[in-house]
């Protein structure tokens, strides 16, 4: 079970000097996926503590089951790493909420009794 541990190369982020923070964001199918993109870079644009370089990416990363997926991911100085995190993740949510972009959750429906009256058979 420690095969590819063992013969495998490890990278040891923590001892480089950048790191890469990656952060999904879901919004409802119903919203605008280029306003929520739109306000995703506005807010990378804004925080000082994200490199430039390597660019940002935004793009949609999956259409979930109960909501369209944005990855987000930016570099930043290893020590910046948690604190970016964080702020990311109120700031995206303070400005989703502004702007009328809601994050779903996920919903089921739970059907009681005859199986057949639910699907009209």
């Amino acid at each position: 079970p420690n095969g590819a541990l063992l013969s495998g190369t490890m990278v040891n982020y923590t001892s480089e000097k950048n790191r890469r923070v990656d952060l999904t964001f879901g919004i409802a199918y119903e919203d605008s996926i280029p306003k929520a993109k739109e306000i995703l870079w506005q807010i990378i644009k804004e925080e000082k503590r994200i490199d430039e370089l390597p660019e940002a990416v935004v793009a949609v990363q999956a259409l979930a089951d109960s909501s369209v997926n944005i990855v987000v991911r930016v570099w930043c100085v290893k020590e910046e790493y948690w604190n970016i995190y964080f702020a990311m993740q109120e700031k995206v949510k303070l400005a989703f909420d502004d702007q009328g972009i809601s994050i779903p959750y996920p919903q089921r429906t739970i059907w009681q009794g005859n199986p057949a009256a639910a699907t009209g058979s």
